[in-house]
């Protein structure tokens, strides 16, 4: 590890609020899309007023080939493992009762309307009874939870504001994580390349088996316990990288304000 001197720890942390203030605009404009969207006796989208909620539930017809996209602009969205059929469930709010329809087109979950009107996707749960090929989900603000998913190949999670949990999603190849603000909690899976880009918040790494995992954090912990990294490269602005109970074979950590501890 390397060592920090103090002129070393000032440009660490000036990069570090450098680093910050472009995550800070990000997340001003995530937390303007959920106070936007989420008002006093309904919902607001586009300017116009959603004032009409409704449940839509239906078989997503997808199979275990599907390149998987949803996109939000806010919501809480639980993607989930279940023995049974396949099920989509979601409420949606709208300016015209029943003028909204989802649907698959390709592997991405489409929200239509007619004519003019406009409506917005809030919860979102996808139960699935077999993996993907791929996944990516992007949220403005709102919670997210993939849990139980085999993915095989990219797996992509975005949010502006909001917590993050990805538990025992098998092998994908690739996982890449942004967050601007919320907690992450990561376990039970195993992949070539982890990336992790965090603005502010605490990150949780268990039971991991990675090749290359390189995480970039602005304010937050970071702990990490019983996982296998081949190559470990950490970048933290403010806060503390706690490593324990794991194998890591060759390790790079570039730490700012904060306490490192690489425990075995």
């Amino acid at each position: 590890m390397a060592q920090t001197t103090p002129d070393s720890a000032l440009r660490r942390f000036s990069r570090s609020f450098d680093r910050l203030a472009l995550r800070s605009a990000a997340l001003l404009v995530a937390l303007g899309i959920a106070a936007c969207v989420s008002g006093h006796g309904g919902h607001w989208h586009i300017g116009h007023h959603l004032d009409h909620e409704r449940q839509i539930s239906f078989d997503p017809e997808l199979d275990s080939s599907v390149e998987l996209t949803l996109e939000l602009d806010a919501g809480e969205v639980r993607v989930v493992r279940v023995d049974g059929p396949s099920r989509l469930v979601a409420t949606v709010h709208e300016e015209i009762p029943g003028s909204a329809d989802l649907h698959f087109e390709g592997g991405h979950l489409m929200l239509t309307t007619q004519g003019k009107d406009e409506a917005m996707v809030g919860e979102l749960l996808l139960e699935l009874s077999h993996g993907v090929e791929s996944m990516t989900i992007n949220i403005g603000a709102g919670e997210l939870l993939v849990d139980g998913i085999d993915v095989r190949r990219g797996l992509v999670l975005a949010t502006g504001a909001g917590e993050i949990t990805l538990r025992d999603v098998g092998a994908p190849r690739m996982v890449d994580i942004s967050q601007g603000a919320g907690d992450l909690e990561l376990r039970g899976f195993e992949t070539e390349h982890l990336n992790v880009d965090l603005g502010a918040g605490s990150a949780d790494l268990h039971d991991l088996w990675v090749g290359l995992l390189e995480i970039d954090s602005g304010i937050g912990s970071i702990s990490i316990v019983d996982c296998t990294i081949d190559d470990l490269r950490a970048d933290a602005g403010i806060g503390d990288i706690d490593v324990r109970a794991s194998d890591v074979r060759t390790h790079s950590i570039d730490s700012g304000i904060g306490s490192v501890s690489l425990g075995q």
